[in-house]
């Protein structure tokens, strides 16, 4: 149902230029013209507090797993779509399961192996490279969005000035 709204937003060229000057930030934030800190009030204090309850943390970790989701809430929200289309509970608790078995699975497999971390390569100047690479892939994003409300010629030519200048 939100498919139009956004559909709406996509064709509005304000929001468009906000999108693309956020990922130019984040662009050159890769490139190492300045670095991007955690603000204060989101970095983990030393101390733990004593007056956390098991409801506030329960709730703490229910909303950032909604947040911190986007991979997986649309693919829950279709099988979610398809239970309640469906009206079977046992079809339906089966999909879940086998959902929630899917999702599981990688972190068991790295709970389980994790002494063989080790063999991961260490950090140095390929890490470097590869933060360079993603951000020319965001330049990438921008040149996307921005095809939205240029024309094609436009976004070529600018394509071929930025390739020019690297």
């Amino acid at each position: 149902s939100s498919g139009e709204a956004f559909g709406h937003l996509m064709g509005n060229p304000i929001f468009i230029l906000c999108i693309i000057a956020m990922l130019c930030y984040f662009a050159f934030s890769l490139f190492g013209l300045y670095n991007l800190y955690i603000p204060r009030f989101l970095q983990k204090k030393h101390s733990i507090s004593k007056g956390a309850s098991f409801i506030s943390i329960y709730f703490f970790g229910l909303v950032s797993g909604g947040v911190a989701s986007p991979c997986l809430t649309p693919g829950l929200a279709l099988i979610l779509t398809m239970v309640a289309a469906m009206a079977h509970k046992f079809l339906g608790f089966l999909l879940l399961f086998v959902f929630g078995i899917g999702l599981s699975a990688p972190l068991i497999i790295l709970g389980t192996c994790s002494g063989s971390l080790n063999l991961l390569p260490k950090a140095g100047m390929w890490m470097l490279e590869i933060q360079k690479l993603f951000g020319f892939m965001l330049l990438g994003m921008c040149f996307y969005y921005l095809s939205n409300i240029t024309p094609w010629w436009l976004i070529l030519i600018m394509l071929t000035i930025f390739t020019l200048c690297i």
